[in-house]
């Protein structure tokens, strides 16, 4: 195996330079590179710092004029929708506790009376001689009638011993929900499910004061206890 040699130091093909390396050039590349680096990263802050200044005066009050504006367009279609859905509900929660008084005196077998309360929250009935009883105001009662009294007032009472089965506290809201009559104050359902009734009663549902009167609906009642809720009618015909 033949001897491992040193290797040779390079020769040199003009004059051999003396001394260390030199270094100069590089440091300054550095600091340049360093210094564009740092001046970046100013500029950048100055950019987020331009972008997070918020709105200025002017810019909100353009705001606000616009909403204002699109608020002045719909707030009568606002109002218009909660009129109509308010009269709409109105309606359908008493068509419903008719109806409910109507399936007691059947499922039951006895007589049911539904009324408008004497007062809100009140466990008595007004009469059937008081004038513009308001069934929304003052709430209603559906209660079990034995008796089938037409007249009574006084579910608790000796001459009725009935037991109120539903109780409706009234509100005071400006919408009405008046009879046509004060005899439909307390109306009457027997055990077949008819109502005391001769012919078709209606009540009437007025929203508010200063609203138009195409908004009013009509709760109808025919003999056979059978209720509907309408546009509005004078006679339910």
């Amino acid at each position: 195996m033949p001897p491992i040699r040193a290797k040779e130091p390079p020769t040199w093909s003009g004059n051999r330079p003396s001394g260390p390396p030199h270094y100069g050039s590089w440091a300054s590349s550095i600091e340049a590179a360093v210094g564009r680096l740092g001046s970046m990263k100013v500029q950048r802050g100055s950019d987020l710092k331009h972008l997070s200044r918020g709105f200025t005066l002017i810019e909100l009050m353009v705001v606000i004029a616009l909403l204002a504006i699109i608020a002045s367009v719909a707030a009568p279609n606002l109002r218009a929708v909660v009129v109509r859905n308010k009269v709409a509900n109105v309606g359908n929660e008493f068509a419903s506790a008719l109806q409910q008084a109507r399936a007691l005196a059947v499922s039951r077998n006895s007589c049911m009376s539904l009324c408008v309360a004497s007062a809100n929250n009140a466990t008595t009935c007004a009469a059937t001689d008081v004038a513009d009883a308001d069934f929304l105001a003052n709430g209603w009662l559906i209660f079990q009638n034995p008796t089938c009294d037409a007249t009574a007032t006084n579910p608790a009472g000796a001459d009725i011993a009935g037991t109120v089965l539903q109780q409706r506290s009234g509100e005071a809201s400006g919408y009405t929900l008046q009879p046509s009559s004060s005899a439909l104050n307390i109306v009457l359902f027997d055990p077949r499910g008819y109502a005391n009734l001769t012919a078709t009663g209606n009540f009437q549902i007025q929203p508010p004061a200063g609203v138009a009167s195409s908004y009013r609906r009509t709760v109808c009642l025919d003999a056979a206890g059978r209720p509907t809720v309408r546009q509005y009618s004078a006679n339910c015909n």
